[in-house]
């Protein structure tokens, strides 16, 4: 009966120790090097945290990943008019990097499309005063 009992006893132990393992798994989470994090909990945003493993707890905190790696933006097959009425066809490419993660996640839709938008009404701008 000794035997049974701690035999069923090293079994709940191994079953708990199992499942606060896998808690363990789904709770550590890596920012990369290149990356900041943006920690949501209870949904508002909390505050943004540095490259490296940090513990997240499932359901209640969520962390958005933001590259600070630097873009390249290719504008292609679009024409430009000039004052004197020719048009143009034109490419670019242009490379941006994100300075403030916070800004740009929270004060645009997509900050990669608000940067290819905003680089053609340059880019337009320009070519109307030449």
């Amino acid at each position: 009966m000794n035997f049974l009992f701690g035999t069923v006893l090293g079994l709940k132990v191994m079953l708990l120790f199992g499942v606060v393992c896998i808690l363990a798994a789904l709770c550590f989470r890596e920012i990369f090097p290149w990356e900041t994090g943006l920690l949501y909990r209870f949904g508002r945003f909390s505050g943004t945290l540095k490259p490296g493993w940090k513990c997240i707890f499932p359901g209640l905190e969520r962390v958005r990943r933001v590259d600070m790696r630097e873009f390249g933006i290719r504008l292609t097959r679009f024409s430009g008019m000039f004052v004197d009425g020719r048009i143009l066809p034109l490419e670019a490419l242009m490379s941006f990097r994100v300075k403030d993660p916070v800004k740009a996640v929270h004060q645009t839709e997509s900050f990669r499309e608000t940067v290819r938008i905003d680089a053609l009404m340059i880019i337009f701008s320009y070519l109307r005063q030449k």
